[in-house]
């Protein structure tokens, strides 16, 4: 048997997850659903969310059995940024910044969808880990971030000097 290969199989899942999401969207626009029935309006819901599509993916029992040991937080947050991460921004309203979910960011100072997204992730690996999610903590990072580039985190402006 060869030897595991972690981005194999972050491709493999990423590519489960693009497949899934491309029938669930076929599926949506089939039934009438409106997009705003499934976007999630906090944090908690969106991990429930993110957690129901991944089960239903098969992306969690695959995570767990091959990725759980071998892949550290950053690993898992960055790699999912592009398939998963897009598929958030795109479809819960960050890129258009709409929405009680990126309100309730913006309202805690968090304006990026970037940042957003990586929160999300970050506390759904946190969850299914059994990590504490320090919640406050990331928001703070997030803002530091801008801060140290004398921009708002809100808006990703720069301060006027």
């Amino acid at each position: 048997m060869g030897e595991y290969n972690k981005a194999d199989a972050l491709f493999k899942l990423a590519d489960r997850w693009e497949q899934f999401m491309e029938e669930q969207g076929q599926q949506i626009a089939a039934d009438s659903i409106e997009p705003a029935n499934i976007i999630p309006n906090d944090l908690d819901e969106a991990i429930e969310a993110l957690g129901e599509i991944a089960t239903l993916t098969g992306y969690v029992a695959d995570w767990k059995r091959e990725l759980q040991m071998t892949f550290n937080e950053s690993e898992f947050v960055y790699s999912c940024d592009d398939a998963i991460g897009d598929w958030i921004r795109s479809n819960w309203g960050l890129d258009d910044k709409k929405g009680d979910l990126y309100s309730r960011f913006c309202l805690e100072g968090i304006g990026h969808p970037l940042d957003i997204t990586r929160i999300i992730l970050t506390t759904f690996y946190r969850r299914t880990h059994h990590i504490p999610e320090n919640i406050e903590e990331q928001k703070k990072s997030r803002k530091q971030y801008w801060w140290d580039r004398n921009r708002d985190p809100v808006t990703g402006k720069e301060f006027s000097k």
